[in-house]
């Protein structure tokens, strides 16, 4: 004998189909080559759309001619730069920006998080300012064809107080037990400096562990969600995230227990500095 389905198990029914429909495409979208063909068709798409709604004005990217009103800033994936993009209203230069109605200049912000990318794309001109850490500063500007372009700092954004943390895996409790252990770190980058300071504090030196070198900071904490490494040095919130991912792992420490060591800054040639007045 048939059963007749109730109002409540079609309406269950219904919501399942479209769940397997929301769910299916997704995967379609992100993890097959026709899913990726059909957002950069997407992409394009709205490219050009928006190209069209805006005639007479220049799309701001890091290539094509040079607006000598517009500096070209690098950025990470750091929140300590946030309010730039809130002054700016959002990452495009635009007339409605307070660095526009303010200082009269327009800034176009570009997301690269590999600050080696980022400064040879620096030296071919292709940004005004770059992101670094004074830690880090010297280092990257040190080789001769950069120290070439005289790179001055001539802004500190902000502190690193708790953005920064090593995140370890399970049976690691102190910065000792990271002695012989393999740990995921971006090379160069301010990441080995928190590290540095953490094996220091506990008697180790760099060459006590194993670096498995990675191009940034994110790029860690996905290498964290493997078998590869047992602890990572990552930005928040990567931290919670990636520990959220990984059980019985967990925050070793952050940089708000050290927190005077990375200072985010922002640099510029000097060429660019007298130019711009920065």
């Amino acid at each position: 004998m048939a059963t007749r389905l109730t109002g409540f198990s079609k309406l269950v029914i219904t919501l399942l189909i479209l769940a397997a429909l929301f769910f299916g495409g997704r995967y379609v979208l992100q993890n097959t080559k026709m899913g990726q063909d059909i957002k950069k068709q997407a992409e394009q798409a709205a490219t050009e759309q928006g190209d069209k709604s805006n005639s007479g004005s220049t799309p701001s990217s890091t290539s094509g001619p040079r607006d000598p009103n517009t500096l070209r800033v690098q950025l990470v994936s750091w929140g300590g730069y946030a309010p730039g993009l809130y002054f700016n209203e959002g990452v495009l230069a635009n007339e409605q920006s307070r660095f526009f109605k303010e200082y009269g200049f327009k800034v176009d912000f570009k997301l690269e998080n590999d600050l080696l990318n980022a400064m040879n794309a620096w030296m071919a001109g292709e940004y005004d300012v770059l992101v670094q850490t004074a830690d880090a500063f010297p280092l990257y500007t040190a080789p001769d064809d950069i120290n070439a372009f005289k790179p001055q700092a001539f802004m500190q954004v902000d502190w690193s107080r708790g953005g920064d943390a090593v995140i370890v895996k399970r049976g690691i409790n102190t910065a000792n037990d990271l002695k012989g252990k393999k740990i995921a770190v971006a090379v160069p980058s301010p990441a080995q400096t928190l590290l540095n300071n953490t094996l220091e504090a506990a008697g180790l030196k760099y060459s006590d562990v194993t670096i498995i070198k990675t191009s940034d900071n994110l790029k860690a904490a996905e290498l964290f969600r493997t078998k590869d490494v047992d602890a990572a040095v990552v930005w928040s919130p990567d931290d919670q995230l990636a520990t959220a991912d990984v059980p019985g792992s967990k925050i070793l420490l952050t940089t708000v227990q050290q927190s005077h060591i990375i200072a985010d800054i922002m640099f510029a040639s000097e060429k660019t500095i007298k130019e711009k007045e920065i």
